[in-house]
């Protein structure tokens, strides 16, 4: 049996870093563990469009360095905005609802429960006639 190895090189390597950058902001967004609004996100997009748009200069591909200077000019927009709202003392973007009065669900069944009894209360008054 023969195994043969691989060799990468440092380009190609910076590249797939920065692919597994890109994957890992894609699945954080998608499973709401980084707010696709936050700093971190876009922070995230530019080192990996970085990281990519380098691995490209050991094997220039025209498409590829067009679609990185793209995503690294959105990700400066979206840091510059968002440090933009921080330092006027606006909500930063990304920065989500304010919390609820409750926040565990056994709170939530009391405030419902709360609010069943109060209804039927109102309903059953005697003043209606």
């Amino acid at each position: 049996m023969v195994i043969s190895s691989v060799q990468i090189t440092w380009w190609e390597l910076t590249g797939l870093l920065g692919a597994c950058l890109y994957a890992a902001s894609y699945l954080g967004a998608a499973f709401d563990k980084i707010p696709s609004q936050s700093i971190h996100y876009y922070l995230i997009k530019l080192i990996a469009a970085t990281m990519v748009l380098v691995s490209l200069t050991e094997s220039f591909n025209l498409a590829s360095v067009v679609i990185q200077v793209f995503f690294i000019a959105v990700s400066c927009i979206g840091i510059v905005r968002h440090v933009g709202k921080t330092r006027v003392g606006e909500a930063p973007l990304g920065a989500g609802y304010p919390v609820p009065p409750f926040t565990d669900s056994a709170s939530i069944v009391v405030q419902l429960a709360q609010s069943d009894t109060a209804d039927r209360n109102w309903r059953n008054r005697s003043d209606f006639g």
